[in-house]
């Protein structure tokens, strides 16, 4: 994860767990193209709802900006379509 997420203040306030979940997340994101990044980002939410720690809204809005900063905006769209069916 990039310097300006780990300043974020919602970043900086996660749990430990949270903080850990995200950081493997970004690190196997990178540079993944957006059809594969997507089940990551699942794969995680699954992970901290068996831990009791689900993403909060603003958690995840977070997430989706760091996952879709080198987006086209056509993939943007893409993403955003996507998340208004979870």
């Amino acid at each position: 994860m990039d310097n300006t997420a780990s300043n974020d203040p919602i970043f900086r306030n996660l749990s430990p767990l949270k903080k850990a979940v995200i950081a493997e997340l970004m690190e196997k994101a990178a540079n993944t193209p957006l059809d594969k990044a997507f089940p990551l980002l699942l794969k995680a939410n699954a992970t901290l709802n068996k831990h009791g720690e689900p993403f909060t809204p603003e958690e995840r809005n977070m997430l989706i900006t760091e996952l879709t900063k080198k987006l086209s905006p056509e993939e943007r769209k893409k993403v955003a379509a996507l998340l208004k069916l979870l």
